[in-house]
């Protein structure tokens, strides 16, 4: 059998601690997701240059494995991060993954947290034997002029999870993954 799992598949992927979540985030076909309390938040630092100072310098070069320049930010208990409009955060899940090799799974955002324009980037997408990691999702404000305030427990998301083909063992994301036993908010480790 394969698909999109439903309720009483998803209450065995939690029972077998595929992912930790609590039997009450199970919705008939996604399991909801919860935000931790460590945040990747945009540098707002100001450009200084020198005479010396090319243009290069002053972009970020995916190519190479550079990052957009952003500050880890913690949250203590009572605090909460507020995204101003256009701003952008990583966000790491309360939850963590322990993918099968013929398990996947797909982060959406939930829809009341959307027509709010909390925007994600599309990139949540855990392939079979991602394993030991919390999930980092991409948020930004979306809105022109709301500011978003970011509580760790809030339910933001949901994952799907459908069930696929079983892949080799040597072509697991266990053994080919960037990513694996990533147990906080992850910023990106560059191109492949």
């Amino acid at each position: 059998m394969s698909g999109l799992l439903s309720y009483n598949r998803l209450v065995l992927l939690v029972e077998n601690k595929v992912i930790d979540a609590p039997l009450s985030h199970i919705n008939p076909a996604s399991i909801e997701l919860t935000l931790g309390h460590r945040f990747y938040v945009e540098s707002e630092k100001p450009w200084i240059i020198t005479r010396d100072t090319m243009a290069i310098d002053l972009f970020t070069d995916l190519a190479n494995k550079k990052n957009i320049a952003m500050d880890l930010v913690e949250l203590n208990h009572g605090e909460m991060l507020v995204l101003k409009p256009g701003q952008v955060a990583l966000a790491e899940t309360c939850e963590t993954f322990n993918l099968p090799n013929n398990i996947v799974s797909e982060f959406v955002l939930k829809s009341s947290q959307a027509r709010n324009f909390l925007g994600h980037q599309l990139a949540g997408y855990g392939d079979p034997g991602w394993h030991n990691s919390k999930l980092t999702m991409e948020f930004k404000n979306d809105s022109n002029h709301g500011y978003l305030v970011l509580t760790p427990g809030m339910k933001a998301g949901q994952a799907k999870f459908t069930e696929v083909e079983e892949v080799p063992a040597d072509k697991s994301y266990a053994v080919v993954g960037n990513y694996n036993n990533q147990t906080t908010v992850q910023a990106s480790k560059g191109l492949r």
